[in-house]
């Protein structure tokens, strides 16, 4: 086969040998294929080049999966350049196009992926996934202004009329206006009940106005609906969970749990709903298999606190502050902890760094008070 070396793959002692080149082994080419590609419908023919199944090259699907691997191993920029060969000889390779977007993104050239995301509705609007991801990245990117151009001129299909309301729910989100944008994320839920990006996002907006137990009837009926998503029934336990309902959060959480034994965010979720229980032991097991997080390592100085756990409890807190930025709660957590193991003069010094973060703090105040200038 004609090719070359993709040194980008390849170890640096062996990118580095001479390549030994052999004849084909291949018996020689029947002959009768072009013709029978060219006996290809039109219409399928079109559908075929706009996904990369076949193109203006011989080697343009090859090009497309050498770019989704490099891309999938972080080489971004080796990726763009494979990926922009291929889109220039097939414009319309919608495939090509998307990790194209990718690949620019990741680079932090939000504003050229956004371009390019454009392209890909331009030729498809039926791609309501493609929307969301681009008005996500204009907003998180201040290019605030292009997705509300790109919405005003998009004419969604039946597959994408969901997706652009939620899409419109994102940027009303975006510019403050909380009632358009649950407006917007209702119209997407009737339009698709199990829709993932609409149900998590309204429950996120609910959530935030202290009302995650209105989401609760509709991620019931959805998670009924499909019983063997694990998203969806982790959606439903989140919910639970935020409106007060530990007890009934739990049963989704381990459901899900079930359907994807490895999701950590499942786990430490799972384990919430067990601590508000006062389920200590069953939280500590749930954690023992999830991987290292800052949020493992919270409630596991929650759950060994509450059982006396001093010492577990601040080896744990201590983890957690090495893994993110340091919180009011976290800090005092740690320092009670140290309190209780009469390292008085440690817990002063976490109790008065937790007040200059928050100096709202009474009860904390006065512990640091009762400690004395002595310590």
């Amino acid at each position: 086969m004609p090719g070359r070396v993709v040194a980008a793959l390849l170890p640096d002692e062996t990118a580095t040998r001479a390549v030994d080149k052999v004849p084909s082994l291949e018996p020689a080419r029947r002959p009768g294929l072009p013709a029978v590609a060219a006996a290809i419908a039109p219409e399928a023919r079109e559908r075929l080049l706009a996904l990369g199944y076949i193109g203006a090259t011989t080697s343009s699907l090859a090009g497309q999966n050498l770019g989704e691997v490099l891309y999938r191993r972080g080489s971004t920029a080796a990726a763009e350049r494979e990926l922009r060969a291929v889109v220039e000889a097939q414009p319309q390779n919608v495939a090509a196009l998307l990790w194209l977007a990718k690949a620019v993104r990741d680079q932090g050239r939000a504003q050229a992926a956004f371009v390019l995301y454009e392209r890909v509705l331009k030729l498809s609007p039926d791609h309501g996934d493609v929307l969301i991801e681009a008005v996500d990245l204009a907003i998180s990117s201040g290019l605030r202004d292009a997705a509300r151009r790109l919405l005003a001129g998009f004419k969604p299909s039946l597959r994408s009329e969901g997706a652009a309301h939620v899409a419109r729910g994102i940027l009303a989100g975006a510019d403050g206006q909380a009632e358009v944008a649950e407006r917007e994320l209702r119209a997407a839920v009737a339009a698709d009940p199990l829709s993932l990006p609409a149900l998590s996002r309204l429950l996120d907006l609910l959530a935030v106005g202290g009302r995650a137990r209105d989401a609760v009837p509709l991620l019931s009926r959805a998670a009924g609906a499909a019983p063997g998503s694990a998203r969806l029934a982790a959606l439903l336990g989140e919910a639970r969970l935020a409106a007060g309902d530990p007890a009934g959060a739990e049963p989704s959480l381990e459901r899900a749990l079930r359907l994807a034994p490895d999701s950590a965010a499942v786990m430490t979720d799972l384990a919430r709903a067990q601590l508000a229980q006062g389920r200590m032991d069953r939280a500590l097991a749930t954690l023992a298999s999830a991987p290292p997080t800052r949020d493992r390592s919270i409630l596991l100085g929650v759950a060994h606190a509450r059982q006396g756990g001093w010492a577990e409890a601040a080896t744990h807190y201590r983890a957690a502050l090495e893994q993110g930025p340091a919180t009011p709660e976290l800090l005092n957590g740690l320092a009670y902890a140290q309190l209780k193991l009469g390292q008085t003069a440690e817990a002063a010094q976490l109790f008065g760094r937790s007040l200059a973060l928050n100096g709202n703090q009474p009860e904390i105040s006065r512990l640091l008070a009762e400690l004395g200038p002595g310590r």
